[in-house]
């Protein structure tokens, strides 16, 4: 329970003036789009958004800790309703400790494609391109597929082309 005190109060005191304002217009975009959103959970946002941030291990929130937007809609229909409303706000956005969360939530492309690329550029260090062990060349192979699986050739940026050369 430290552990958990400890996140929750640093969560308190993480700065959010820089997001702030893109809160309030994703709190007004939802709203206006019929997705209901109270008072309570429009300050609760603020709270997921820092704890976003502090989970990454900062103590100043950024757009990136915006995936968690979708979370203060009360239903799943309203946080799939949600993520369409705000996927400009939260496209790009993205978790270095929860990426697959900020990926489904934000439906973020991007955020996928930076995990990928950190990922293989990873296993490239490690392995290398071609690596004999079994084990070592499937793991790199899932990164491939998973390149191949969720973007097109021509539509890859340069760090996922510099982990799947055409």
């Amino acid at each position: 329970m430290a552990g958990v005190d400890r996140l929750a109060e640093a969560a308190r005191v993480c700065e959010l003036g820089s997001v702030r304002p893109v809160l309030a217009t994703a709190v007004r975009r939802l709203r206006a789009a019929g997705v209901p959103i109270t008072d309570r959970r429009a300050v609760r946002s603020q709270r997921l958004v820092a704890a976003a941030a502090v989970l990454d291990g900062r103590a100043v929130a950024e757009p990136g800790d915006l995936w968690t937007l979708p979370l203060i809609a009360p239903t799943a229909d309203a946080q799939a309703a949600a993520r369409d409303v705000l996927v400009d706000l939260i496209g790009a956005a993205g978790s270095g400790s929860l990426c697959h969360a900020a990926e489904e939530y934000s439906h973020g492309s991007a955020a996928r494609a930076r995990r990928l690329a950190a990922t293989g550029r990873d296993l490239l260090a490690r392995f290398g391109p071609e690596p004999s062990d079994g084990d070592r060349r499937l793991r790199l192979e899932a990164v491939l597929r998973e390149i191949d699986a969720g973007f097109a050739t021509p539509d890859l940026d340069v760090e996922l082309a510099a982990i799947r050369p055409g």
